[in-house]
């Protein structure tokens, strides 16, 4: 199981690594924002709030990421990473603990469509103690967010839950809906060993410029 820190700092090749006070000092409404902070990285924005991000890495075709490997704690975020890479989801930053990009030889290690890079997202993980959360934001066009975070350890056993409501009337051509619930569990076996496990429901009614989108990943 991954720390906080990522996993890519032994890894040969380039790495960028933006942690969660630097994440929470740039107030991100959408990931890209956060993306942008890395070199070499070239972001471009589809329908403003980073739902469908396009990332393109050392001049490649960034769109629908489909030359960038995108991972949350270590595991594909595409659904057929192999077959169809585009990338039709992308994680919230809102609950991310950090972000970190591999550039290099390095990338070979991780599967798929790695060719000009991978990106990961890291979350929270379970605290040692208890704690909880609320972030509430507004603005302009009916957008607001919601998060709500609780987490504690229980023995062995510490446990992560997060759940995110996010939506906008009318920010450009856009109209949405998002709820995003995560739980993590992570599992202290010995001095040694850990054993991590999360379940996620995510769910999505959008109109980016054309029809209705809506998706549920578990």
């Amino acid at each position: 199981m991954q720390t906080e820190t990522g996993f890519f700092s032994k890894v040969p090749g380039s790495v960028s690594f933006l942690d969660k006070s630097e994440i929470k000092s740039l107030k991100p409404i959408s990931g890209n924002e956060v993306l942008r902070r890395m070199p070499g990285v070239h972001v471009v924005d589809e329908e403003g709030l980073g739902m469908r991000v396009n990332i393109g890495i050392r001049g490649l075709d960034p769109d629908r990421s489909r030359s960038v490997l995108v991972l949350e704690d270590g595991v594909p975020v595409a659904l057929a990473p192999y077959g169809e890479p585009e990338l039709y989801y992308s994680p919230a930053i809102d609950r991310m603990a950090g972000i970190e990009v591999l550039k290099g030889s390095g990338q070979l290690l991780y599967g798929p469509q790695t060719i000009g890079g991978v990106v990961n997202y890291i979350t929270p993980n379970p605290p040692q103690e208890e704690e909880g959360s609320v972030r509430i934001q507004g603005g302009q066009g009916g957008f607001y967010s919601g998060l709500v975070n609780y987490g504690n350890t229980f023995g062995n056993t510490g446990l992560q839950v997060n759940l995110l409501r996010k939506g906008a009337e009318n920010v450009g051509p856009t109209e949405f809906k998002i709820t995003d619930f995560n739980t993590k569990f992570l599992f202290s076996l010995n001095e040694k060993s850990e054993l991590g496990l999360k379940l996620g429901v995510y769910n999505e009614l959008s109109n980016p410029k054309t029809g209705i989108l809506s998706t549920i990943s578990i």
